[in-house]
C-alpha cells in the first residue's frame, strides 16, 4: 500500500502541470535523476554480493544466513 501510495503522488505531481514541450524536458532530467543513481547502487550491490560470495563460498554464507528471517509473520 505505501508503495501503491508513492507511485500515484509522484505520478500525479510529474503531470501535474501536463505541457508536451515542458514533458521531454522533465522526463530526461528525471531519467539521469532517477535511473543512473539506481543503476549505480544496484551494480554496487551485486559487485559487493559477488566479493561476499568470492570471499566466503556460496555455500558456506547460504548455511550461515538461511535460518535468519527479518520479517516472519507466526499465525
Amino acid at each position: 500500500m505505501p508503495l501503491l501510495l508513492f507511485f500515484l503522488i509522484t505520478s500525479f505531481l510529474f503531470f501535474r502541470y501536463f505541457q508536451m514541450d515542458i514533458w521531454l524536458k522533465k522526463l530526461k532530467t528525471r531519467w539521469h535523476s532517477l535511473f543512473v543513481p539506481y543503476l549505480i547502487w544496484n551494480c554496487i550491490g551485486a559487485f559487493s554480493w559477488w566479493i561476499i560470495i568470492q570471499q566466503f563460498g556460496r555455500d558456506e554464507f547460504v548455511k550461515k544466513y538461511q535460518n535468519r528471517h527479518f520479517c516472519v509473520m507466526k499465525k
